[in-house]
């Protein structure tokens, strides 16, 4: 909180945005994973845990100390990249695109800092995946595809996208031979690569009902955020409760 005083004080409005509204709830696995507490296990909503109670705590008082605006993320981005928001905690995809669009100032990354002094004991797996769907019958067209899939998986294919967006590759040999001079001339991209050893799953929630589990944790957390919750052991029991109704039974 300290660092959000520092910047006001500097005459920054906006000190900080905290991407509570990642995909999929990123931020609260985060949370649970700095713990070494995943979000769901077999079909239980870890959320009524000591861990869980922690995670929603931490974002009341990241939100409420840092006087935090609810942005959309491009209007959080843009932003930042007017050098109008002090700090932002995103995904790494976004280093790309702030490097291009920024004003004049120094970009500056660091590791997620979890909660504790001593940093996270874990973190979720992000990112994104590639698959080949077609109807087509013609030959060429599923080879050019095919072609296609396996470059951007190959070391050379992940260390471009790497270049581009910072996104961290999911290839040995891209982050530690193809780009180990790249990322010493680009310091910002390499932060995600150091925090490879502290990677855990990504977790969906099971069953049909996993989109509209989302959406209630998604819905809870910005109540955080807009001053629609305060007591959050109130918040706990009550996003507890609708996830594990929506969660399949006895698996």
């Amino acid at each position: 909180m300290q660092a959000c005083v520092n910047l006001r004080e500097a005459g920054v409005d906006n000190p900080m945005f905290w991407g509570w509204n990642i995909t999929g709830n990123w931020f609260l696995q985060a949370l649970m994973w700095s713990q070494d507490k995943p979000t769901v296990q077999d079909a239980d909503f870890q959320l009524d845990t000591d861990e869980g109670l922690t995670a929603l705590n931490t974002m009341q008082n990241i939100f409420r100390g840092c006087e935090m605006q609810n942005l959309e993320w491009k209007a959080a981005l843009a932003s930042f990249s007017a050098g109008d928001l002090g700090m932002m905690y995103w995904s790494t995809s976004a280093v790309g695109a702030v490097e291009r669009a920024m004003g004049d100032f120094t970009l500056v990354t660091a590791e997620f800092p979890g909660i504790e002094a001593s940093g996270p004991m874990g973190l979720p797996a992000g990112g994104n995946s590639a698959m080949l769907v077609s109807t087509s019958d013609d030959p060429a067209e599923l080879e050019a595809a095919w072609a296609w899939l396996k470059f951007i998986t190959s070391g050379e294919g992940a260390a471009d996208v790497a270049r581009t967006t910072g996104y961290m590759p999911p290839n040995q040999a891209a982050n530690e031979i193809i780009l180990a001079d790249f990322y010493a001339d680009n310091p910002a991209k390499a932060t995600a690569v150091r925090q490879l050893p502290l990677l855990r799953e990504w977790q969906a929630y099971p069953g049909d009902n996993g989109l509209a589990a989302t959406q209630v944790i998604y819905d809870g957390l910005e109540g955080i955020v807009t001053g629609e919750f305060d007591d959050m052991e109130e918040l706990q029991e009550e996003l507890t409760e609708e996830v594990q109704d929506l969660l399949p039974s006895g698996s």
